[in-house]
């Protein structure tokens, strides 16, 4: 159900068989009326050929269908109307409020002295068309639109010149019925710009005919009031004919809306009775006076959606309205708070609930927790303020971060970060094989010495001198053991003494043996042994003798000299003799590493090539993030041009260009993040233009991306040798930092932001937005908004620092195309809003004992809204007619 006005299918132009050329001989009225029906249509104007005989009889019969109730029943508005032909033939639609009866379209007739029979084609009144234009409006309040004015008996067909001029002028035609809407009016009514509605009807002379041709007209309610109201708004689309219809029912609602609110238990909101609004899918507007609580509607939302939670601790609403009220202390909550709300989206209502703790979405029957953010993100609202326009146009990142939700950001983000993961991890691989062969010169410097070593050794023939060494050692050890056997037989026969004492045999006598013989033997045995020992001395020293005058000993000596030699240079190499074999293994042990050095240093150039590849994805990447956002923004300004060609913001951006807003990005990565080093960074003074720094000189410069280059390699290579103006001091800083090689990555990886400039046009004037007044800021960066946000827009007085004449071309204009494909609510104090933006549904709130409350609710066509507007905004009727008269009938 749609709340507030809507579309009614009318059909302007219908015959009965009360006019005499009606051609169906199946007619009834029940027919007429079930045929209306069939055709779907909501309101009728039965215009029979200066006749309206017939209209009391439709009625009843309606009555009785709707009693019986059939199948096919709908309910109809039935205006009564005549088709009157006046003096110059040209035909006239005289629609009567829907309570009219045909006495009373007879007593107009005669009013208008008609001649001829009723009913009758050819029946014609006497009077001028203005005479009865003026009759119509004046006397019987009818409303008077000039029928099929592009055919026979048209109103343009029929009269031109002056005579045109002057009808055309006449306020009391209220619309013209143009059949064919590609007809060129006649240029004297099209340089009266008079902005008349076109409708169109079937002129249905037969059953068949009813609703070939129809027209949509918003109202509020489908009753005369409603009508007049509709076609009397020249400023908004409240007509659509039937040929420019792009929908089938343009009550059919493809955008997200809320369709109802519901507060109640809230600290001065519901405590008796909840607090109900129902709202239109289009345009709605809450009005009241200062202290109403018009504001607090849209702030009951934010809460709602758990928006209020984002505003800073020192927001004057989180520290008045979002906390629990009581006598003593501000704040709109209570701990019973309920706020519930209907969200519509492609067709699917979905009901949430948000008390004091949680918040709650309606699931079969019963309501389940459910996180804020998710009703942020797929049931979306936005919420503004015009202090908030003001301050999201002095802040280019505010608008940054709507141009970025539009281009996909948050995937060119994490594309953007993956790649900078990919380039510090390989730029880790890179030092990690660095590491890995920092030693290779010294290995090189290693193999050479050894190398060096080695030809020592391959200058004496080493391996040949070790074999004859060792072969000469082991020859000699064999002959000394010879020798030293002799040595040994020689002292063991040495060593054997007689000690044989025959004087101590004084006991011998003639009895005794003859021992002479065994004494003598003795003797000389011992005689024996000590010859022999002489001979082994003599043969010992031969032995020597021989060896040591033998070419034998001569080879020795050569082999012991020149293996002496070759000990004594290595020693002065620092090596010695036996490193031979150790330094072959060593040799080849090297040889191995540096080879292993060689294939990771292929794998190095390899690794290097990837992570140059990669730093320039990564600079493309930025690149591609600054022409998604300038494609973006040229699209915008040329939209924002096509739709508010007087009042707009304009967009401009620049690659890069933000340095300045860049410092504290660059100094955390050099890891300064306070005023250090400032004359040498960023020294910036707008007021007395004393600026300096590195980054003041990237700013200012003609070739930023080639410059920004430079930079950063000067920072990597600068020393104390050059500093590249750094000074000493920073230079130093800089080489401080990147002994940690990530510094490194960090610091090529660095982009400064680009710069957004914003400029307005007001009132077709191009201004710079640092010059305009924050009305004018405001207002014009709302044509964006009202552009570019999702879901419902809530505006909290976007009238505020505008004057009436910019509230009239930018807001009320803005609302009246964006309310054609979104949902707003609008609190206002300003009657331009809710009257020439025609809103669908308005609602009036009061304060009365302690509580907001809704006071009306309702329609522009209804008088009590009228007159809620009139009090509320204009200061009453006597004040706005004295303005009226002092300003607009004085002129």
């Amino acid at each position: 159900m749609i709340n507030g006005t809507k579309w009614y299918k009318i059909d302007f132009h219908m015959h009965t068989n009360a006019s005499s050329d009606y051609r169906d001989q199946n007619y009834s009225h029940r027919n007429w009326l079930l045929k209306c029906m069939e055709k779907e249509l909501d309101c009728v104007v039965i215009s029979d050929h200066n006749s309206g005989s017939n209209i009391d009889q439709i009625k009843n019969e309606y009555l009785l269908l709707e009693q019986e109730n059939p199948v096919s029943f709908r309910k109809l508005v039935i205006f009564p109307a005549v088709e009157l032909t006046v003096n110059t033939g040209i035909h006239l639609l005289v629609i009567f409020p829907e309570y009219a009866t045909s006495q009373q379209i007879s007593t107009f007739l005669g009013s208008v002295r008609i001649d001829g029979n009723v009913g009758d084609i050819e029946a014609i009144t006497h009077l001028s068309l203005n005479d009865v234009l003026d009759i119509a409006n004046k006397d019987y309040k009818t409303l008077t639109i000039p029928a099929h004015v592009d055919e026979v008996k048209g109103l343009f067909t029929v009269l031109q010149g002056q005579t045109l001029k002057k009808i055309c002028l006449k306020e009391n035609i209220f619309a013209i019925e143009q059949i064919n809407k590609a007809f060129i009016q006649p240029k004297v009514y099209v340089d009266l710009n008079l902005k008349h509605h076109r409708v169109v009807g079937s002129d249905s002379h037969c059953l068949n005919d009813i609703g070939r041709r129809f027209t949509f007209v918003k109202m509020g309610i489908a009753n005369f009031n409603g009508l007049k109201v509709a076609l009397s708004d020249k400023l908004n689309n409240n007509i659509i004919c039937s040929d420019e219809i792009t929908s089938s029912n343009p009550n059919e609602i493809n955008w997200e809306y809320i369709s109802d609110l519901e507060i109640s238990s809230a600290f001065k909101i519901g405590r008796s009775n909840p607090l109900s609004l129902k709202f239109s899918p289009w345009l709605n507007t809450i009005i009241g006076g200062r202290g109403s609580g018009k504001s607090s509607i849209l702030k009951m939302l934010q809460y709602a959606y758990g928006l209020h939670e984002k505003l800073p601790s020192s927001h004057p609403d989180k520290l008045d309205f979002f906390k629990k009220g009581s006598r003593t202390t501000a704040g709109m909550l209570h701990n019973d708070i309920e706020i519930s709300f209907t969200y519509n989206k492609m067709g699917i209502e979905t009901k949430f609930k948000k008390t004091y703790d949680d918040y709650k979405r309606l699931e079969n029957g019963q309501y389940n927790l459910l996180e804020k953010e998710a009703i942020q993100e797929f049931y979306p609202v936005t919420i503004i303020t015009q202090k908030e326009l003001f301050e999201k146009a002095s802040n280019p990142e505010d608008i940054f971060s709507l141009i970025d939700s539009k281009i996909n950001y948050f995937n060119w983000e994490i594309e953007f970060n993956q790649l900078i993961k990919e380039y510090e991890e390989s730029k880790s691989i890179e030092r990690n094989i660095l590491q890995d062969i920092s030693d290779k010169s010294k290995l090189i410097e290693q193999l050479k010495h050894i190398e060096l070593e080695l030809k020592t050794y391959d200058k004496y023939d080493y391996s040949q001198l070790l074999k004859d060494n060792t072969r000469i050692q082991n020859e000699s050890s064999k002959l000394k053991k010879i020798y030293d056997e002799i040595e040994t037989y020689k002292n063991s026969l040495k060593s054997i003494t007689f000690s044989i004492d025959f004087d101590d045999l004084d006991f011998l006598n003639e009895d005794s043996p003859d021992i002479t013989s065994v004494k003598n033997n003795l003797f000389a045995v011992s005689e024996i042994i000590s010859n022999q020992v002489t001979i082994l001395e003599e043969q010992s020293k031969e032995w020597v003798k021989i060896w040591k005058e033998s070419e034998w000993n001569n080879k020795k000596i050569d082999i012991k000299s020149k293996y002496e030699e070759l000990s004594n240079e290595l020693k002065e190499q620092g090596t010695d003799i036996t490193g031979y074999q150790i330094a072959l293994n060593t040799k080849e042990s090297i040889k191995e590493r540096i080879e292993e050095y060689i294939k990771k240093e292929q794998i190095l150039v390899k690794q290097q090539e990837k992570s140059l590849r990669l730093l320039n994805n990564i600079s493309e990447k930025r690149k591609q993030l600054f022409q998604n956002r300038n494609d973006y923004i040229e699209r915008i300004n040329q939209q924002l041009s096509t739709i508010f060609p007087d009042n707009r913001v304009v967009f401009e951006i620049k690659y890069l260009g933000d340095v300045i807003e860049s410092e504290e990005s660059f100094r955390k990565i050099i890891q300064r993040q306070d005023n250090t080093f400032e004359s040498y960074i960023l020294q910036y003074d707008p007021i007395s233009n004393e600026n300096s720094g590195i980054l003041w000189e990237l700013n200012n410069s003609e070739d930023i991306e080639n410059d920004l280059i430079t930079l950063k390699q000067n920072i990597l290579s600068a020393n104390s040798d050059n500093t590249f103006n750094f000074g000493a001091r920073l230079t130093n800083h800089f080489n401080s930092i990147l002994e940690k090689k990530s510094a490194e990555d960090n610091i090529l990886t660095w982009f400064p932001k680009d710069k957004l400039s914003i400029k307005i046009i007001s009132n077709g004037r191009e201004l710079d937005i640092n010059i305009a007044s924050a009305g004018q800021k405001a207002a014009a960066l709302m044509t964006y908004v009202l552009l570019e946000t999702k879901g419902p827009l809530i505006i909290d007085q976007p009238e505020d620092d505008l004057d009436s004449r910019m509230i009239t071309s930018l807001i009320v204009d803005a609302l009246r195309k964006l309310k054609e494909k979104r949902q707003v609510i609008v609190v206002t104090h300003n009657p331009n809003i809710p009257v020439n933006a025609a809103s669908e549904k308005i609602f009036e709130m009061n304060f009365i004992n302690g509580q907001i409350h809704l006071k009306e609710e309702g329609t522009i066509q209804e008088r009590n809204i009228r007159e809620s507007i009139c009090q509320v905004m204009e200061g009453g009727e006597d004040a706005l007619e004295h303005r009226f008269n002092k300003i607009i009938k004085f002129k």
